[in-house]
């Protein structure tokens, strides 16, 4: 191949191969070793001239290739930073029909093995007591006492507050019983169920519910009603019901230290000779928590709270309540 006619360019992928032709030969070399470019042969003004044009597209390719990769290694960082406000993005899409229809549904699966009252003078006593939390949002709350002895409280899509008898009975005022209720209430609306469900997919489930897979969301969502009792959340999660359990409360002119108060009498149940109460197994309560709370109440401008009625009424009501029921039977 003469050398003075020869013609040289970059190609392949990304640039790395060279290819070398001449009109007098009907054949051509490639190559991905740019040395030879070095060769006493090739060093003429022409083909050096294109030479310079290699290595340029060369060093562009490159340059693309880095940005390629930090872009990308970019755009995952982000969707990984904001995936939190993506998962809440996709959970508010889901209607409330479909949460009160799954809440509806466990509800009625949990009264064919727990006796649940939502008649009695106790439970309107109750919700009364909660009125001014329940004021505070627009989802219909509806509440109900179990005949469970263990300490427990939970909330259901849809706005079903479960109160167990036995969590009732270990509280020593309203303002425990009033903490509990606010962080219950900001489980259901800030929509923790929905959000735990659709956080524990992957991408590729977590796109297609932003296009509007709408179905498929659901029929996940009331797959897992089943478990909505023994439903445990995210530590974050918890600390955000925590926080707004903290706001509802100060809102509605309720001492939140209750709900400090009602975790430390959790602790003290908490022992070598003791089950853990459920509400610790559920709601896992740690001194970091504690302390956040105790901020998030120092914080607060309103320091002035009314006091509430003697709770020792209630639990005597809870009392005769049971002591009626068993007379029944």
């Amino acid at each position: 191949m003469p050398t003075l006619s020869v013609k040289i360019e970059g190609g392949g992928t990304a640039g790395r191969q060279i290819f070398i032709t001449s009109p007098y030969v009907d054949f051509k070399f490639s190559t991905t070793d740019i040395t030879f470019l070095k060769e006493s042969a090739l060093q003429n003004q022409k083909i050096q001239k294109q030479a310079a044009t290699i290595f340029k597209q060369k060093t562009n390719a490159k340059i693309a290739l880095g940005t390629t990769a930090l872009l990308f290694v970019a755009f995952i960082g982000l969707l990984f930073y904001y995936k939190a406000n993506i998962v809440s993005s996709i959970a508010n899409t889901v209607p409330f029909s479909i949460e009160q229809k799954i809440g509806s549904t466990f509800m009625s699966q949990l009264t064919l093995t727990q006796e649940i009252d939502s008649t009695s003078e106790a439970v309107r006593v109750l919700r009364e007591k909660l009125g001014p939390l329940l004021k505070l949002e627009t989802i219909p709350y509806q509440i109900f006492i179990a005949e469970d002895e263990s300490i427990n409280a939970f909330a259901v899509p849809g706005g079903y507050l479960v109160f167990n008898k036995g969590l009732l009975e270990a509280a020593t005022k309203w303002e425990e019983i009033l903490g509990v209720a606010g962080h219950e209430m900001a489980h259901v609306s800030k929509k923790h169920f929905a959000r735990g469900i659709i956080s524990s997919y992957g991408w590729t489930t977590l796109f297609s519910f932003l296009l509007g897979d709408g179905g498929a969301l659901t029929d996940i969502l009331f797959s897992t009603t089943a478990k909505l009792e023994s439903l445990t959340y995210s530590r974050d999660f918890e600390s955000e019901a925590d926080a707004v359990g903290v706001t509802y409360l100060d809102k509605a002119g309720i001492d939140p230290s209750g709900m400090i108060d009602f975790f430390k009498i959790l602790e003290k149940e908490e022992g070598p000779t003791k089950l853990i109460p459920q509400f610790l197994s559920t709601h896992p309560v740690t001194t970091n928590r504690i302390q956040n709370i105790e901020k998030l109440i120092e914080d607060l401008d309103s320091k002035k709270y009314a006091p509430q009625s003697d709770y020792l009424i209630f639990k005597t009501l809870i009392s005769q309540s049971q002591e009626t029921k068993q007379n029944e039977d």
